[in-house]
């Protein structure tokens, strides 16, 4: 084969041989209390009072998982009732030979349900499960042959899940919010609310060794307020709701790497004039 073609075919390939940059996890911050209180006709049935981590914690070098389950069974005389109240973060690098990508996830949900009413009563109750912040940071590190401030692409990309239903006199209350932080200034916030489901895209230029910021919220509850309940009643509601965040990053081609791809198009071109001629 021509030398000059072969020299063409090497400028090409070196030109598309950047390597990907990672995703290394920073400091993250995730607090969140579940509340669960029920009374019948006025007078405390059950109290719960508790934290996200009480069931979970795990926080290693590129993971964090953090959570709570807890059911409250509330009973006065014939009458009884469930709520359940959960809490779960996950947060994690992960890489292939394609990409690179850097999750947090939230899942939050209360339920009332198991209900055995026995007796004439009124009936209040609140079961809340929220992660009232979460505060997850993620830096960009180079890979092979990469250094810091080279120009990179960040895509990131956000989904939600809000699911709520229930009985006449219940209330089902779902929230969700994020805003996206580079070097400490805001790319981009958003709050949902309310049942429903939907998807964000969005891209941004960075550069190799800055610090990408996640604060997020998610909140499930259940809310009845003097509720008549007469005997063979079964009152029961559900509020769930989930945010799912990833960020991807991809190399940007610097001048260089235009000019070694034009060179041995080029290259190529005069080659096959040549042939022509």
């Amino acid at each position: 084969m021509n030398k000059t073609f072969i020299a063409a075919l090497a400028l090409i390939a070196a030109s598309g041989t950047a390597s990907a940059a990672t995703w290394t996890m920073g400091a993250s911050d995730a607090a969140g209390t579940r509340v669960g209180a029920v009374s019948f006709d006025g007078v405390a049935a059950g109290v719960e009072i508790g934290n996200i981590g009480d069931d979970m914690n795990i926080h290693t070098a590129d993971s964090l998982a953090v959570g709570s389950w807890r059911t409250l069974t509330a009973t006065s005389g014939a009458n009884s009732i469930d709520l359940s109240m959960t809490h779960e973060v996950y947060a994690g690098t992960s890489y292939n030979s394609d990409a690179s990508t850097a999750f947090v996830n939230l899942a939050t949900s209360a339920t009332l349900d198991n209900a055995h009413i026995g007796s004439a009563t009124n009936m209040s109750a609140v079961s809340l499960a929220p992660v009232s912040l979460l505060k997850q940071s993620f830096f960009i590190t180079p890979g092979l042959g990469e250094s810091d401030g080279m120009a990179v692409k960040v895509g990131f990309a956000q989904d939600y899940s809000h699911i709520g239903n229930g009985s006449a006199g219940t209330t089902q209350t779902l929230f969700s919010s994020y805003s996206l932080y580079l070097n400490g200034a805001q790319v981009k916030a958003n709050s949902i609310s309310g049942a429903g489901a939907g998807s964000d895209y969005l891209s941004f230029n960075a550069h190799i060794g800055d610090q990408v910021r996640l604060d997020l919220l998610n909140s499930s509850l259940i809310s009845v307020s003097a509720l008549s309940l007469a005997p063979g009643d079964a009152p029961a509601a559900n509020a769930y709701g989930s945010l799912n965040t990833y960020l991807t990053v991809s190399p940007v081609p610097e001048s260089n790497t235009y000019a070694m791809m034009l060179a041995g198009l080029g290259l190529l071109g005069f080659m096959m004039r040549r042939r022509n001629f």
